[in-house]
């Protein structure tokens, strides 16, 4: 019989927005104000992606993956429709951020928010994100339970790692809702 690490993820919190993240909101506001850029939509698209590693990320096995962490993060940032990522206090890659409720170190997580679907799509299938996620058995374990959701959540908002291990647990007790859902089965946003 085998044990799920994921099992009973307990709620952490996690830092507060970065100083870049409130300085390209307000520069956001402020283009908008101006009339530069028409007004954001009111939801964003936030999703949280757990992994299971097959090792630790500073192993050797690991190294083409985390060699290459910076570079995708940094290719993330730069795509359309990018808003948010979770990171470390020092600007490091949320892989190395410990989820909540667990202290296994093989446990990473991906937490971001993008202005919709299409441009996360857009991100992680027509960029070089793709070719590391063919690659994923090579560096993760399967899971028998969804390690991805995905909910929008109010322009300008930024999730806590604690709320997005919450709806992960609430999708995987109670399938899809306006709470969290698979991202191949989007639910609508929100009527503004």
């Amino acid at each position: 019989m085998t044990t799920d690490p994921l099992a009973g993820l307990a709620p952490a919190t996690t830092a507060p927005p970065t100083t870049e993240f409130v300085e390209r909101l307000r520069g956001d506001l402020v283009a908008i104000e101006r009339g530069e850029r028409t007004s954001p939509t009111d939801w964003h698209l936030a999703q949280l992606n757990l992994g299971l590693f097959n090792a630790p990320l500073d192993s050797p096995e690991m190294a083409p993956f985390a060699d290459a962490l910076d570079r995708i993060n940094a290719l993330a940032e730069a795509s359309p429709g990018f808003v948010w990522r979770l990171m470390t206090d020092d600007g490091s890659s949320s892989s190395y951020v410990d989820v909540p409720g667990t202290d296994d170190p093989l446990i990473a997580s991906n937490l971001s928010v993008w202005t919709d679907l299409e441009s996360l799509w857009a991100f992680m299938y027509r960029t070089d994100h793709v070719a590391y996620l063919r690659r994923r058995t090579e560096w993760f374990r399967h899971s028998d339970q969804p390690l991805t959701v995905a909910w929008w959540t109010p322009a300008g908002m930024v999730p806590t790692l604690a709320e997005a291990c919450a709806r992960l647990d609430h999708f995987r007790a109670h399938g899809p809702s306006d709470l969290g859902f698979a991202l191949g089965k989007t639910i609508p946003e929100p009527p503004s």
